[in-house]
């Protein structure tokens, strides 16, 4: 069949209109663009806790002994001290257990009206320790320290055959000191403390350094 030239001249006009109606009809596009897609839901931040975990240290003293007048002889002079302590750490507080030897000096006492030398002294004291530093992320924090317990004094003296050895509760009154984190794992604390018991009466400079497991839950 021979199309006519106004059949011809109407063609141009028909595929507009095929066009017209195929987007009316919501046939897609090649060029359409996305559905927009709907915005992701916000994420809560995990709250923050409390670190908390166990540390240990190990400390080194220097231990001077105040002898007031009650106290019997032999005479003990200063020395040094190695101690261990272990606990667990809630944020700013840590409680925990101390033990502690120390390595006493000697020397002449009177007693009577002779003179007596002691030979060898030393002391073990076990207790516990409420520790309490003020920030403890901080490069530099205060460190204070209460502490009780138990300590045992061997003295051998030529005043007397064998080792004599004495016990008493003993207070620790207040120890002040300074933490250095370093790396948040290690943590290095120089330290003042006053201690006293029913006899005798004790200060030491000490430096512990404790190693911290704290559970990091930022």
């Amino acid at each position: 069949m021979l199309l006519s030239p106004l059949h011809m001249r109407g063609a141009p006009a028909l595929v507009g209109a095929l066009v017209v109606l195929a987007a009316s009809t919501g046939t897609p596009s090649a060029y359409a663009s996305d559905p927009p897609r709907p915005a992701p839901e916000p994420v809560n931040a995990p709250t923050a806790e409390p670190d908390s975990g166990f540390m240990i240290g190990a400390t080194l003293s220097y231990f001077s002994p105040f002898v007031p007048a009650s106290w019997a002889p032999p005479l003990l002079a200063a020395g040094p001290a190695i101690g261990l302590r272990a606990g667990y750490r809630w944020r700013f507080l840590y409680a925990g257990a101390a033990y502690q030897h120390v390595f006493f000096g000697g020397g002449t006492y009177a007693q009577d009206v002779e003179t007596f030398r002691t030979l060898s002294a030393s002391s073990d004291y076990g207790g516990l320790d409420l520790v309490a530093i003020t920030s403890p992320d901080a490069l530099v924090a205060a460190f204070f320290r209460i502490g009780a317990g138990v300590r045992f004094i061997q003295v051998r003296s030529d005043s007397t055959p064998g080792t004599t050895t004495t016990s008493n509760f003993d207070l620790t009154l207040l120890g002040i000191g300074a933490q250095i984190n370093v790396g948040g794992w290690l943590r290095v604390v120089p330290e003042i403390s006053f201690e006293v018991g029913p006899l005798n009466a004790y200060t030491s400079l000490s430096v512990t350094t404790y190693f911290d497991f704290t559970r990091r839950s930022r």
